[in-house]
């Protein structure tokens, strides 16, 4: 999470890491959480920041 807050800027305010597998690697693009391709996917969260009620997903695992 360092590298992409401290290196890459990323704001998981606005954010989400979105997932797929490739090629045998995994690759993560962040794009805004208001993009219709992350609203309307319907896969899993996976990595989630903060402390519960206030957790928040900043990666979603696309299939």
């Amino acid at each position: 999470m360092r590298l992409e807050h401290d290196i890459m800027q990323i704001d998981f305010e606005k954010q989400i890491g979105v997932s797929r597998v490739e090629d045998g690697q995994i690759i993560t693009e962040f794009r805004e959480r208001d993009d219709e391709s992350v609203r309307s996917h319907h896969s899993a969260c996976c990595k989630w920041v903060g402390e519960a009620p206030h957790k928040t997903c900043v990666e979603i695992c696309l299939e």
